[in-house]
C-alpha cells in the first residue's frame, strides 16, 4: 500500500497536476521496567522505600520525554527511531532522592523495544556503624574479630573493630564508606579457634547512616550465620576442585571453587558449607577429616557445598561433593591408662584425642592410671586390676604369712603372700611344732651333717628335733665327709683347710716352723719372723742376724774383708788383722822421719756426748818426710795426745777404733781399743802413737798428703776431721 501511494505521488509530481501532502516519519515505542539490585541487606536508618520513579529520555536530535511511575512498567510511544539515553531517579514519599539508574535503548521504527533500567544507590560516601556482641563466658583464651567488607569490584577492605572483652562487645564506625553494595563478613575467634560469625549484604547510600548490631552465636563453634537470601532464578554455575565425589578422606584436602563461565558479575564471595553448616569463606578451603567427624557414627557420608554470592545479592550459585570418613570408636579415658569407664561416653575419631583415648572398656577408677583391667595388683588398698577384689594374695609388696591356728606367733610351713594378716595366715615365722598348742612354738633350724662333727653344710631345714642327717645346729662345714674338718678345729700343717676359713696351712698352724724375712736370699733373715708350714714369700731363712738384708754378701756367716763394711754382722768393721798395718809380718823399712808439735797443721777438739762421760782430746798431724831407701812400703807416724784438760769421771766411752784415710786411697785402722787415754783432774798428758804403713810410690814423696782421721765408738762416729799437711 505504501509503495502504491508513493508511485501515485510520484506520478502526480511529475505531472504537476496534483499537490501531494508530506508523509509522516514512522515512530517506535519503549516499554521501560525497573530492577533494583537488592538481596537481604542492612538498610540505612533512612526511608529507602521507593514512592515514585521519574524517567527522562533523550533521543535523536532534540527529542526527549519525561514520565513517572510507581514502579510499574512504563510504555512510551511515538519515539523517534535511534539511540535513547534513559535516566531514572527514585524518590521516597518525602521526595528524597534515594536511587538512580541509567540505561541505553535502541528504538526501532514501528517496533516496541523492552528495556530494564538497573536502579542503584546514589554515588558518594555514606556512614556505617556496626556492633557485634557475644557470650563472654564462651571465650576461654582471648577474643578476636576478623572482618572485611567486599565491594562489587576491587579488593576487600579490612574492618578494624574495637574490642571490649570484659563486656563481650566489638564496635566499628566509618563515616566515609563509598555508596554501593557490599558483602560484610564478621568472624569471632577464641585465640586461633573460630567461634562463629555473620555474612550479610550491606547497602550504603550517600548521606544517611547504615547501622546494625549482631549477636554472634558461640554455641556452635566454627559455624557462620549466612543472612543472604538465595536467588536461584538466574544461578551462577560453580565447580569444586580438589575433592571428588565418593572419596574417602583420612587426612585433609585443599579444595577450591570457581565460576565456570567467568561471567562478569564483579566480586564473588564463596561460603563453604559442611553438612549444611557454613564453616568458612574464601575461594579455597582445606577440609579435614576432623572437621567432618560425627562423634556418633563410625562411617558417614558427608557433603561439602560451596555457595557463590555476588556482592549485590542478585545472583548466587552452588556446587557440592560427597565424601566419607571412617573413624575408630574411642572411650572417654580420664586417667589416660587406655581403658574407658563408660560405654555412654564415646567418640568416633581418626586418632585418639584426649580425653577420648581409651580403646577398651572396664576401668573401675578413671581417675587413677594405675587402676585398669590387667594392671598388677599392689598392696595399696585399691582394686588395681578391676577384678572386684582388693589387695588379693600375691599382690606386689605382699608379705609371707604362715598358717597359725593357735595364734602363738608361729605357723606351720603352709604359707601365703598377703598384704596383711588374712584369717589364720597371720604368723611371720614358720615351724610351729604343734599348731594346736600355743605353748609350743617354732621349730629349730638343723643343718645337714653327714660326718656328724657338729657342723653342717648350708642345707638346712626347720624341724622340731634332729631329723636324719639334719642334726647340726651350726653350719659352715667345708668338707662334710671328714669329721676332722670343720670351723671348730685348729689349722694343721697338712695341706688341708682344716678350719674351713678358706685358707690352707696358714701362719701359726699346728706343726709350723719359724722362718725369718730374707730379702737378699743369703740364708740369713732379719729379726722379722713368722711361723709357717713351709717357706712363704720372703719368709724363707731359718737363721736370723742379717744386718744388711739388701746385700747377700753380708750376713753372720760371711768372712770379714777389708772393705769398710761389717761383713759378718758382729758390730765391727774390718776387725782383726784384715787391714792392720801394725801387725807383725810386715817388712819394716824404717825411713827417716821427723815429728814436732810445732809442725802440726791443725788441732781438733773431740767431743763425745754421753750421760756419764765427755772427751776433750786433740789430734796433731805433723810433717812427714819420706826418703826412699828400698822396697815399696813406708811408714807414716801420727800421734793422739791427751791435753790434760779437766774432765768428769773416767772416760769409759773412749774411742774403740781409729780410722785413717790417707790421700783417699787407703783406709787403715788401729784395731785395738785405745785405753791409754784418760782425762781427769791431775791426770798427766798421755799419748799413743801408731805407725800407719802404706804403699807409696816415689811420685808421692814430697807432695801434699791429706790424712782423714775418725774416732769410732762401736758404729758411732765420735769425731771426724780432714787435716792437711805438706809432705
Amino acid at each position: 500500500m505504501k509503495k502504491l501511494i508513493m508511485l501515485i505521488c510520484l506520478f502526480l509530481v511529475v505531472a504537476s497536476l496534483f499537490n501531494c501532502p508530506p508523509i509522516p516519519p514512522a515512530k517506535g515505542s519503549l516499554v521501560i521496567s525497573f530492577a533494583e539490585l537488592i538481596g537481604r541487606t542492612i538498610q540505612p536508618d533512612f526511608d529507602m522505600e521507593p514512592e515514585m520513579y521519574f524517567v527522562t529520555g533523550a533521543g535523536p536530535g532534540d527529542d526527549n520525554f519525561t514520565a513517572t511511575s510507581d514502579g510499574s512498567d512504563i510504555t512510551v510511544q511515538n519515539l523517534t527511531p535511534g539511540i535513547w539515553m534513559l535516566t531514572v531517579e527514585v524518590k521516597n514519599k518525602d521526595k528524597d532522592l534515594i536511587l538512580s539508574g541509567e540505561e541505553k535503548a535502541v528504538v526501532k521504527a514501528e517496533e516496541t523495544t523492552a528495556v530494564t533500567v538497573i536502579i542503584s544507590p546514589l554515588s558518594g560516601n555514606g556512614i556505617m556503624n556496626l556492633t557485634a556482641q557475644w557470650n563472654v563466658n564462651s571465650i576461654e583464651s582471648e577474643a578476636g574479630i576478623k572482618s572485611e567488607l567486599v565491594p562489587y569490584v576491587g579488593p576487600a577492605v579490612n574492618l578494624d573493630f574495637t574490642i571490649d572483652e570484659i563486656n563481650g562487645i566489638a564496635t566499628y564506625a566509618n563515616d566515609a564508606v563509598p555508596a554501593g553494595y557490599y558483602i560484610l563478613i564478621i568472624k569471632l575467634f577464641d585465640g586461633d579457634a573460630l567461634k562463629g560469625g555473620i555474612i550479610e549484604v550491606v547497602r550504603i547510600i550517600e548521606g544517611p547512616t547504615t547501622a546494625t548490631g549482631y549477636t554472634i552465636n558461640t554455641d556452635r563453634p566454627g559455624i557462620l550465620d549466612v543472612l543472604i537470601d538465595l536467588k536461584l532464578d538466574d544461578p551462577l554455575e560453580v565447580e569444586i576442585q580438589g575433592l571428588n565425589n565418593g572419596e574417602s578422606l583420612t587426612g585433609s584436602a585443599l579444595t577450591s571453587a570457581s565460576i565456570i563461565d567467568n561471567e562478569d558479575v564483579g566480586n564473588v564471595v564463596y561460603v563453604w558449607w559442611l553438612d549444611s553448616e557454613p564453616w568458612n569463606t574464601g575461594p579455597d578451603y582445606t577440609v579435614t577429616a576432623d572437621d567432618a567427624l560425627d562423634i556418633n557414627n563410625q562411617t558417614k557420608v558427608h557433603e561439602l557445598t560451596v555457595t557463590a554470592y555476588t556482592v549485590n545479592g542478585e545472583k548466587c550459585g552452588s556446587a557440592f561433593v560427597r565424601f566419607n570418613v571412617k573413624c575408630t570408636l574411642y572411650y572417654y579415658d580420664g586417667d589416660g591408662d587406655g581403658y574407658g569407664f563408660s560405654e555412654d561416653n564415646t567418640r568416633y575419631l581418626l586418632v585418639p584425642t584426649e580425653p577420648f583415648t581409651g580403646v577398651r572398656l572396664g576401668d573401675c577408677d578413671d581417675t587413677d592410671d594405675a587402676v585398669y583391667p590387667g594392671a598388677p595388683e599392689i598392696c595399696d588398698g585399691k582394686d588395681n586390676d578391676c577384678d572386684g577384689e582388693v589387695d588379693e594374695e600375691d599382690a606386689i609388696g605382699c608379705t609371707t604369712y604362715y598358717y597359725d591356728a593357735d595364734n602363738d606367733g608361729y605357723g606351720t610351713n603352709n604359707s601365703g603372700c598377703y598384704c596383711s594378716p588374712t584369717g589364720n595366715y597371720r604368723a611371720t615365722h614358720p615351724g610351729d611344732c604343734d599348731d594346736s598348742n600355743p605353748s609350743i612354738r617354732g621349730c629349730t633350724t638343723y643343718y645337714y651333717d653327714a660326718d656328724n662333727d657338729g657342723y653342717g653344710t648350708n642345707s638346712s631345714g626347720c624341724y622340731c628335733s634332729a631329723t636324719g642327717n639334719y642334726r647340726a645346729t651350726r653350719s659352715g662345714d667345708c668338707n662334710d665327709s671328714n669329721a676332722n674338718v670343720n670351723p671348730g678345729v685348729p689349722e694343721r700343717c697338712n695341706g688341708i683347710d682344716d678350719d674351713c676359713n678358706g685358707l690352707i696351712d696358714e701362719e701359726n698352724a699346728i706343726g709350723c716352723a719359724t722362718y725369718y724375712y730374707d730379702a737378699d736370699n743369703d740364708g740369713y733373715g732379719t729379726t722379722n719372723s713368722g711361723c709357717y708350714c713351709s717357706p712363704t714369700g720372703y719368709y724363707r731363712a731359718i737363721r736370723s742376724g742379717d744386718c744388711n738384708d739388701s746385700n747377700s754378701n753380708i750376713n753372720p756367716g760371711a768372712a770379714e774383708i777389708c772393705d769398710g763394711l761389717n761383713n759378718d754382722c758382729d758390730e765391727w768393721i774390718d776387725e782383726g788383722e784384715v787391714c792392720s798395718p801394725c801387725s807383725s809380718g810386715w817388712d819394716q823399712f824404717e825411713p827417716y822421719y821427723s815429728w814436732s808439735s810445732q809442725d802440726c797443721a791443725a788441732s781438733y777438739v773431740v767431743n763425745y756426748d754421753a750421760d756419764t762421760a765427755s772427751i776433750h782430746a786433740s789430734i796433731c798431724v805433723g810433717r812427714v818426710t819420706f826418703t826412699m831407701t828400698g822396697g815399696t812400703r813406708y811408714k807414716a807416724v801420727f800421734q793422739i795426745k791427751n791435753d790434760g784438760m779437766q774432765g768428769v769421771g773416767i772416760l769409759n766411752a773412749l774411742p774403740e777404733k781409729l780410722m785413717v784415710l790417707m790421700n783417699g786411697d787407703l783406709t787403715l785402722y788401729h784395731g785395738g781399743a785405745v785405753t791409754a787415754l784418760f782425762m781427769g783432774q791431775g791426770v798427766p798428758p798421755e799419748e799413743v802413737s801408731c805407725s800407719v804403713v802404706s804403699d807409696f810410690t816415689n811420685a808421692l814423696i814430697n807432695r801434699i798428703l791429706t790424712i782423714h782421721v775418725t774416732f769410732l765408738k762401736g758404729d758411732m762416729i765420735l769425731f771426724n776431721s780432714s787435716p792437711c799437711f805438706m809432705g
